[in-house]
């Protein structure tokens, strides 16, 4: 079983859309089909320094960026 790992903040997260499963994780993770594992690691507020080093993964996505903007 090949491991999606998806690192960031809340552009990725369901919380903003209204709609259960309708962030960006879960919407690729429903299209890359049942033979992946999902490890999300996404969270609202999350800024650079805090992504995770110790995730491993055959597909990786990284959204963040906007918090650190906020914070500097």
């Amino acid at each position: 079983m090949k491991t999606y790992l998806a690192l960031g903040d809340s552009m990725s997260i369901d919380d903003y859309t209204g709609v259960a499963g309708g962030g960006a994780v879960n919407q690729l993770f429903g299209k890359i089909g049942q033979q992946w594992h999902l490890d999300d690691r996404t969270r609202d507020g999350c800024r650079m320094r805090e992504v995770p080093l110790d995730g491993r993964g055959e597909l990786i996505t990284l959204t963040i960026g906007g918090n650190d903007l906020l914070w500097n």
